[in-house]
Parts: structure tokens; C-alpha cells; sequence
């Protein structure tokens, strides 16, 4: 039996990933290609509670057959570099300055969700987390590629990802959108579609938005 599901608040916010068509991404963190122009800008600068914050964070999304597209750019960013490696998952990079996307392809119903963090560095971290239990498959690999450009200057990164999965044109997704900004002098926790929780909870499942595979 499906699992049942309530609206935490009503309405949730909708995004739409527009067809690459027969362009093409190459994955670079420049975010420059043309097609990326037709992508709608979703943004969030509010917390988990729905307070409005100082730090914008803008998304795009766009969809082959193969994969999910996604342009992130962050403001307010640490300029400072990291020179921990970026080939290899970050372990705990929601403990720092990132953003992190849920995503449910098979909708509302889906028995698993897939949290896909990214940093301004380039670091990332992928789990599949199972939506009853709570309990998250460290060892799942999404197969997600990322690269990102810090301009230290205007402390501003833009991370660009491709994200391996079959899409079909006028599928909805479930998806959450969430920045951890973890480099001020208090911990932030930003999210596109607040969930609104008495703590900083990005694990609602019913506070997700859509995202909506446009033909």
C-alpha cells in the first residue's frame, strides 16, 4: 500500500526543468551554455521557519532522457579554498556551507527520496534515504558530476551538475531545495519551500515542492 501523505502548508511551490533538446552541457561551472537561458530561475533566501535571510540562492533545472541538469548559484559565500580532494564523496558536507537537493522521481509516493549536496568547492555527497524508516544508503552513488567557480571578490560560487537518471517529458518529481549556510558567525538553514519544523528539519517529505519535467 502507498504510504499516506499530508500537506504540511498548501501550496508548495512548483519548478520546472526545461528540455536540453539537442544541445548540449559540457559540466565546467561556468553555467554559460545557451540553453541554460531557457531554464526558469527559481530563489530562496528564506529559512526553514519561513524568516526572510540576507543570503539569495538561485536554481536552475534542465532534462535529457539520461539526466537532470541543475545550475546552482550561491551568494554570501566563504571565499576561502579547500584543498580537500573533490573526486571523492565529502563525508558530512551538510555540516558546511552547501546546497542540497532532494529529489523523488516517482512522486508523491515514492518509498525512497535521494539528497544530493553540493558545495561552492566542488565537494559532494550523495545518500538514498528510505522516507519511512529514515534511514540513509551512504554507499548509493547518484553518479552526479560537479563543477563549480568561486569569484572570491564578490563571494559568489556557481556549481553546475549533472545528475544521471532516466527522465520522461511531463513527469513531476518531488523536490526540495535547502542551503546550509554554515560559514557566518550563526549556522543558517535555508529552504526554498519551508518546512516550518520548531528545529531545522529538511526531511519533510511533505514540505516538498515539485518539479515539473516540462515537454
Amino acid at each position: 500500500m502507498a504510504p499516506f501523505t499530508i500537506d504540511v502548508e498548501a501550496p508548495r511551490p512548483t519548478a520546472h526543468a526545461a528540455s536540453l533538446g539537442a544541445d548540449a552541457i559540457h559540466v565546467d561551472g561556468a553555467g554559460d551554455e545557451p540553453a541554460w537561458s531557457r531554464a526558469p530561475v527559481v530563489s530562496w533566501d528564506t529559512d526553514y521557519a519561513g524568516n526572510k535571510t540576507a543570503k539569495t540562492t538561485r536554481a536552475r533545472f534542465l532534462w535529457s532522457p539520461s539526466a537532470l541538469y541543475e545550475l546552482v548559484e550561491m551568494d554570501g559565500v566563504d571565499p576561502r579554498a579547500d584543498p580537500a580532494p573533490t573526486d571523492v564523496e565529502r563525508a558530512r558536507l551538510y555540516d558546511e556551507d552547501c546546497v542540497e537537493t532532494f529529489l523523488a522521481p516517482q512522486g508523491t509516493y515514492a518509498r525512497h527520496y535521494d539528497e544530493i549536496d553540493l558545495g561552492p568547492r566542488g565537494h559532494f555527497l550523495d545518500v538514498r534515504v528510505d522516507r519511512l524508516t529514515g534511514a540513509g544508503d551512504a554507499h548509493w552513488s547518484s553518479g552526479v558530476v560537479v563543477k563549480t567557480r568561486l569569484d572570491p571578490a564578490a563571494h559568489r560560487a556557481v556549481i553546475e551538475a549533472r545528475i544521471p537518471m532516466a527522465i520522461a517529458p511531463g513527469a513531476v518529481m518531488r523536490l526540495g531545495l535547502y542551503r546550509v549556510d554554515a560559514d557566518g558567525p550563526a549556522r543558517a538553514y535555508l529552504a526554498w519551500s519551508p518546512p516550518r519544523t520548531a528545529k531545522p528539519d529538511f526531511h519533510v517529505f511533505d514540505a516538498f515542492g515539485k518539479l515539473v519535467v516540462d515537454r
